[in-house]
Order: structure tokens, then sequence, then C-alpha cells
């Protein structure tokens, strides 16, 4: 089923796409970047150093964890800060990474050649991954697509390939490395910058774009229960002696319960926030010798963390932002339902004003209507009167005529106003015999109109219903079935009821003189007749029919075949109608 959103509701939409999800961009609502703004060249050197030392610090950290060369990590945190500067800043931040790498590995004893090459593979894989990001996938910051995960990983992967070669060509170059271990180190390199970019990235994006913590009585509680929960698994299953014995492994998966427990409660901030601080946790185990991972030789234990925190981080990201996803998809449908609410409401208002002006314009210009039509036949009347011996035989018809039709003009009138009060009068509902309601009416009708049609009255429940106007119901019909049937020999008409779970249906059978089904769709409208030249009447007992079943929740129909009678069916529910 296809939903047309309203423009209001798109309108709302659009903002809070916006609000939730902000395309990648300098972002000036950071204050951390705000001084970017100014284009003051002091400012962008300051910033450009802030920049440099974040980069600086981190890069000492990774290279803590170096194991195939001092200069290659199995986890480098700055590929991470590079890629978020550059989508938070611009292109123009790629000076303060340029000089973070270069003093990172300048002092770290390479020289300065070496290092200035490192430095250049480390910027480029930056530019080269914010470039992909912005101009290829479309890429939205606080990562709430799914998409945007996927684009992040597989972004990751491609643009560190550039860092990865040119820094192990360097240190082949420098001789640091041999082409026995290029392969190696190569890959060490690769797997160190895109966990970097993974774990590092989101958690900075996420932070920087959302500073604030809503610190809720409830929330607080659940922040500090998640979080001392995921530092308690942390602690018991990462960072304790290591304990031999196959199933120790194993409760590596305690900590997917929390992270899922993130994901469901919290937003993507919160997520990569646990997954950073379980990787924390694992990597710091695996290096002292402790946990599922503190086994072997300290190469062996970093691969072995790196996997299992690369297949958690994105794992745990996808999670999130399926959930964030789903969230905004209930949200924007519940703005959407809230919007088509209002709207039914105030059209439905409109409409309930509308009938009811429509109804006192009716009422007034039927009682308006009456005054001329009392002076036109009473203007005939006096002409009849006093210019009868004056006026000839088509005179006398022509004068005649005039009242006729005044009188049938009036006659409609009053079968319209009737209609108009049938739409507004309430209904008092109540038990009714409908046997001995049916046998009154066609007591009064019979003696009226002296006919010798034979009726034959079923079994007839008792309902819930209007006695007055479904007394009018009963009149109306049964008066339809004699006056259609008495040109008949021997006219008949039979009574009866059929019932089913929810309803009571009452019909009246003529051998009359019956209608094609083709017109059948016509019979209950206000002054549709089918036989207007053999049969009285205005056409309006039908639609008055139609119009009291209606206010009972029920419904009206009829079968028929012409010259071989009809069937009028009304249908009333079997509970009281509200």
């Amino acid at each position: 089923m296809n939903i047309r959103i309203l423009p209001a509701a798109r309108r709302a939409f659009v903002k809070e796409r916006n609000d939730l999800i902000q395309e990648v961009r300098p972002v000036s609502g950071a204050e951390t970047f705000r001084l970017l703004r100014s284009h003051g060249d002091v400012r962008y050197a300051l910033t450009m150093v802030a920049v440099a030392f974040a980069y600086f610090v981190s890069a000492k950290l990774g290279l803590s964890l170096a194991f195939a060369t001092k200069q290659v990590s199995a986890f480098w945190p700055p590929t991470g800060i590079a890629l978020a500067a550059l989508l938070l800043i611009g292109y123009r931040a790629w000076p303060g990474i340029f000089l973070g790498a270069f003093l990172a590995n300048a002092t770290s004893g390479e020289t300065l050649l070496t290092a200035a090459g490192i430095a250049a593979g480390n910027m480029l894989t930056g530019v080269v991954g914010a470039f992909l990001l912005r101009s290829r996938y479309k890429f939205h910051i606080p990562l709430e697509r799914t998409r945007d995960v996927l684009a992040l990983v597989i972004v990751a992967m491609i643009s560190t390939l550039v860092s990865a070669s040119l820094g192990t060509l360097n240190l082949l170059l420098a001789k640091l490395v041999t082409w026995n271990t290029f392969g190696s180190v190569w890959l060490v390199w690769w797997v160190g910058d895109t966990l970097g970019i993974v774990l590092l990235a989101p958690f900075l994006l996420s932070w920087v774009l959302q500073p604030r913590v809503q610190w809720r009585s409830k929330r607080l509680v659940e922040y500090v229960a998640l979080f001392g929960a995921l530092m308690s698994v942390g602690y018991f299953v990462f960072a304790r002696t290591t304990v031999a014995g196959p199933p120790y492994p194993l409760m590596t998966y305690a900590a997917f319960p929390f992270l899922i427990w993130a994901a469901f409660r919290f937003e993507q901030r919160e997520v990569v926030t646990s997954t950073l601080l379980i990787a924390s946790i694992a990597t710091w185990g695996a290096i002292h010798g402790n946990g599922p991972f503190g086994f072997g030789s300290l190469d062996d234990r970093l691969i072995a963390v790196d996997t299992f925190v690369g297949v958690m981080g994105i794992t745990a990201l996808l999670l999130g932002a399926a959930t964030a996803e789903r969230r905004q998809s209930q949200e924007r449908l519940r703005c959407a339902r809230d919007e088509m609410e209002q709207r039914v409401q105030e059209r439905t208002a409109q409409l309930e004003q509308a009938n009811h002006d429509l109804s006192e314009f009716s009422h007034s210009m039927s009682h308006d209507l009456r005054a001329p039509l009392r002076a036109i036949n009473a203007f005939s009347e006096m002409l009849t009167q006093r210019y009868a011996a004056a006026l000839d035989t088509d005179g006398v018809r022509l004068i005649g005529g005039i009242a006729r039709n005044t009188q049938l003009m009036g006659h409609m009138l009053e079968d319209y106003l009737r209609l108009t009060d049938l739409r507004n009068e309430s209904l008092r509902p109540q038990e009714v015999d409908m046997q001995a309601l049916v046998r009154e009416v066609i007591s009064d009708l019979s003696k009226a109109s002296a006919g010798n049609a034979q009726f034959q009255v079923r079994e007839l429940p008792v309902a819930i219903c209007d006695r007055t106007l479904i007394r009018e119901v009963w009149v109306n019909l049964v008066d339809n079935a004699l006056k259609f049937s008495r040109q008949h020999e021997r006219p008949s008409i039979e009574i009866g009821s059929e019932l089913s779970d929810d309803a009571i249906t009452y019909f009246i059978k003529d051998n009359g003189v019956g209608f094609d089904m083709q017109w059948s769709d016509q019979l209950f409208k206000v002054f549709q007749r089918l036989h207007p030249r053999e049969y009285e009447g205005m056409g309006t007992g039908l639609a008055v029919v139609s119009s009291i079943v209606l206010r009972h929740a029920g419904r009206v129909y009829a079968h028929g075949e012409a010259g071989k009678g009809a069937t009028f069916y009304f249908a009333l529910p079997r509970l009281s109608p509200e």
C-alpha cells in the first residue's frame, strides 16, 4: 500500500532527517573546530597544531604496540583521528596530519626523509578516505545508516592501502625491512591502520557532533549499569591472568550481549564507546599476556586480538546503525500518523461545519420558498374564481397546471426537509417487536389503500433500533410494494427475515412490476423514479429508507426483475448502535 505523505509531514521529516543525519561537511556546530570559520592565519595555525598534537600522542600510543618492526603497529589510532579531522574540518586539515605523523616517526629513530615519506602516506590515506566517503558514497557522519557503516569499512580497507604501501616501501628503501619480510610488515601495517579507522573514527565523529548526554535519572542509571557491566566483563574475561583450557576463548562472546544492549537502548555514540572500551581492555590484556588472547608470542597475541576486535567493531556498528534506522523509521511513521490524524480531524471538522451550514441553508431556502409557492397557489385560485367566465378551456387548463405544479413543488420541499431532518435527528434505540410493528403498518396502509393484496408475514426477530424511524422504513417499503403490485391480478407481498452473526436482515418481496437491475444503484437516490408516468410519488420514499437505515449503521439493497416483482432488504446490526 502506497502512503502519500502530506506536504507538512514531508517538511517535518526533512527537518528531522537533517537533525538526525548530518551530511559530511565542515561542521560549524562543533566547538572544537569553530576556529576554522574565521580564516585567520593564527587561528588556523593553532588548529593545525592541535590536530598535529592529537596525531602525535595517538601515534606514540600506537607505536607502543609495534612488534614486526618498531615502526609498524597492530593497531594504529592516528588513522582514525586523521579521517575524522578531514571529515569535520575539511581538506585544509592535511598540514596538521602531516606534521603530527612526521614528528611521531622522526622521534622514533627514522631519518627525516623516511619520516617524511611515511607521513605523506599517512596524510594521503586520510585524504583519499575523506574523498571517497564524500564523493563516492555520500557519507553521513553519525553512521546511523547501515550503508554509511559499510561505506566506512570499505573505504577504511581501500584508503589504508596507500599508507601501508608507501610506509612499507619507505622502510624498505631505508633498509629497515627486507624483501623477505615486506609482505608480513605490509599486512600488519594495513590491518593496524584499518582498525584505527573502524574503531576510532566513529567514536570521534559521534562524540564531536553529539557531545551532550541527557542525564535523566532513569537514563543515568542505565548508563552506569551498561558501562559498569562492560568494565566488569572486560576485566574478568580479557584482563585477568590467563586460564588454560579450550573453553576459555569462548568467554570472549560474553561481551556481545552488552554491545547488543547498547545498540538497542542507546545511540551509535554509546555503541562505538562500548566497542572501543572492550577493544582497549582486550588489547591491554593481550599485551600483558592475560585473557583469552594471552597465549603465544606477542605477534600471535596481537593478531588474534586484532581479528576479534575487527569482527566485534564492525558487527556492533552495523547493529547500531540498523537499530537507528528502525528507530528513525518508527519516528517518521509516528510523525506521518500524527500529521494524518490531525488532517483527518481538521477535514472532519470542516465537513461537519459544511454539513451544518448546508443543512441550515436547506432549511432556510425550503422555508423561504414556501411563501412564494403559497402566493402562486393563491393567485391561481383567485384567477380561477374571478376570471373563470372570461377564460376559455385552454386558459382554465393552464391555470390548473400552475396549481398542480405548485402543490407538487410544495410536496417536494416537504420531502426534502424530511430528508434533511433525518440526518440530524438523534436516535432513541430500544427493543422493538418487529412482528407487531409490521402488522400495525400493514393494517394502517391496507385501510388507506383499500387494496386486495395478500400479505404473508414470517417470523421477524426483535431488533434494537429507533421505533419511530424504523416504522417509517416499513411504511415506505410496504406502501412501495402495494403501489407497484396493485395492477397484478393477485397482489402478493411476503415479509420475512434472515439472521447472520452480526446482523438481522429484513426483507419485503412483492410480485409487482419489478425493475431492471441495471438501475438498482438509482433506487435509493432522492427524486429518482423508475416508473414516473404510471405511478404517483416524488421518488423520496426509498431515499428516506436508506437514510434511516444508514443512521442505524445498517445497509439497504434490492433485487428485482422487470415484470416479475422486487425484493427490498435492510440489515440492522444485532448490537445497539452507538
